[in-house]
């Protein structure tokens, strides 16, 4: 059960504020993760919330039924002046701002004007497709980092792991960062795409005594209640029942995580980095459709690794599908993935060159293949070298097999690779991740690495 307390308590410092377990955040950092104020008569407290819309954040219903009134929203990284914007709002009138879920522990405010924040967007339609077990996730909230101190109003964040999740809720790992208290419940859970951008996947409501899994709200199975309440597209790339449709606001989608870096909140953090527009479960909006397709995002053609290595392979395709597969020198492997964002990680190869080309089957019944990336397993890709076969030839000159592997190729056994589906293997927080698209590469740094 939340416990409101009477008025925040602040203390001098800023190390002992944060989600347990976790670290403070760099400036600008989580943008949509913010405090809400409400007003209990002569007094008023502070629960944590999370911005969906420009004009719309959301938070515990408890929150909103212990207040006489909204008193606004808090974005920023801390207390002092300079590092956070406040919104306005009335200490009384609190039916005039926020509208109490019937059955879901959760609310809704809208703020007087919209705010200059590019927004995560809530994981919905075909990307729903992240929710397995073992994801990475971010969490960020201004709870105490210790429990029984009281919260500074310092922004913290944390990563954790998707540990179980259903049709209302996702648990993340007891093992990770753990919400804890009032300013931390109603605070953002984010899962980085393939494409750079952190979406939201649910709004943390309550935890084991400040012990154990932390428990989310999965904010997409609300959508349509909140657009109707509301009158707002709070998923402007999708229509209500997950239909890809995007409108011209898909786009400046946000890619500022841990590093933040986007200036102050004096400014409202004017240089976080975005997205210009999205393309997750088809053609940006704007873009006619064209005749479907598939590739290969990662790795590149002609790549080269060391023996030993995994490889992680991402497939973008740009139409609902069923299943997407991997074709390695013309042989179909097993294994299969079904939820975007598509892929495998795990994979190994033996010594030699290999001619990869996904495979997807899509919902029209219709096997699309994607053009052919050609990769170097241990051995160097010389651009002179007009064999662009996926053998090994071997001293005395003997035909390339094909496979990398002289005595399978006696036996006529093609030899594929050791492949497993992606079921969250591919950290958000990688280096070198491609941004799908022909966006190129961009390094990112780990949270380990800080």
């Amino acid at each position: 059960m939340l416990t409101l307390l009477s008025a925040p308590a602040l203390a001098a410092e800023p190390g002992s504020s944060g989600l347990l377990g976790g670290e403070q955040a760099e400036p600008c950092a989580w943008p949509t993760a913010a405090t809400a104020g409400f007003g209990a008569g002569l007094t008023g407290f502070r629960c944590g919330a999370t911005l969906i819309h420009p004009q719309v954040i959301v938070t515990l219903d408890q929150c909103i039924e212990g207040a006489l009134g909204f008193t606004g929203a808090r974005f920023g990284d801390g207390p002092e002046e300079g590092s956070f914007q406040e919104t306005e709002g009335s200490a009384f009138d609190i039916d005039q701002y926020c509208t109490v879920h019937p059955s879901a522990p959760f609310g809704v405010c809208v703020l007087p004007e919209p705010v200059d924040v590019a927004i995560n967007p809530i994981v919905y339609g075909c990307e729903t497709g992240v929710f397995e077990v073992g994801r990475p996730v971010a969490m960020a909230g201004f709870g105490p980092t210790v429990f029984g101190e009281s919260s500074t109003l310092y922004k913290h964040w944390g990563e954790n792991t998707i540990q179980t999740f259903n049709d209302g809720s996702v648990m993340v790992s007891d093992q990770g960062a753990v919400g804890c208290q009032q300013l931390d419940v109603g605070s953002p859970l984010y899962v980085e795409y393939p494409d750079g951008t952190w979406h939201l996947a649910g709004m943390a409501i309550d935890t084991v005594d400040c012990e154990g899994t932390t428990n989310y709200l999965r904010l997409d199975m609300y959508v349509p209640w909140i657009e109707a309440t509301l009158g707002v597209d709070v998923t402007p790339c999708h229509d209500a029942d997950g239909t890809w449709n995007p409108t011209s606001i898909c786009s400046e989608l946000s890619m500022a995580g841990p590093d933040g870096g986007g200036g102050s909140w004096s400014q409202w953090c004017p240089n976080l980095p975005t997205l210009p527009f999205s393309e997750t479960c088809g053609p940006a909006a704007g873009v006619e459709p064209g005749e479907p397709s598939v590739e290969i995002a990662d790795p590149e053609d002609g790549a080269e690794f060391a023996l030993g290595e995994e490889l992680e392979i991402a497939v973008h395709v740009d139409h609902p599908v069923v299943e997407v597969a991997i074709e390695v020198d013309g042989q179909v492997q097993s294994a299969t993935d079904s939820s975007w964002p598509y892929g495998f990680d795990g994979v190994s190869f033996p010594e030699g060159s290999y001619t990869l080309a996904a495979v997807a089957l899509g919902e029209d019944g219709v096997t699309r293949t994607s053009a052919p990336v050609v990769v170097y397993v241990g051995v160097e890709n010389e651009d002179t070298d007009t064999d662009t076969g996926t053998g090994n030839d071997d001293e005395a000159g003997d035909e390339g097999d094909g496979t990398g592997d002289d005595d399978a190729a006696a036996d006529g056994e093609a030899e594929g690779c050791a492949c497993r589906a992606d079921a969250g293997g591919r950290g958000p927080w990688g280096l070198g991740l491609l941004v799908l698209l022909g966006r190129g590469r961009r390094s990112r740094r780990r949270p380990s690495d800080r």
